[in-house]
């Protein structure tokens, strides 16, 4: 099985506190995994991040949903 990644870069205010030290990325990564995109929606906050799925090959974007955080891509074959 492939891997799953998460680059972050931002803050994201969180209801529940990571009992053991995580940080903000590790948690937003577990969220997605065990709930997929809609575990990541409504985050409040400033952030930008990038989820890859090797086994899919498929990149996921997210970013806040007011647009304070600028996100760009671009994809050359």
């Amino acid at each position: 099985m492939g891997g799953v990644w998460l680059a972050f870069y931002g803050g994201v205010h969180l209801d529940e506190a990571p009992p053991d030290g995580r940080s903000l990325a590790e948690q937003l990564l577990e969220r997605y995994l065990q709930g997929g995109r809609a575990a990541l929606c409504g985050l409040n906050g400033t952030y930008v991040a990038a989820i890859w799925e090797e086994e899919q090959r498929r990149m996921t974007l997210i970013k806040d949903r007011m647009g304070y955080s600028k996100l760009f891509y671009w994809h050359s074959g």
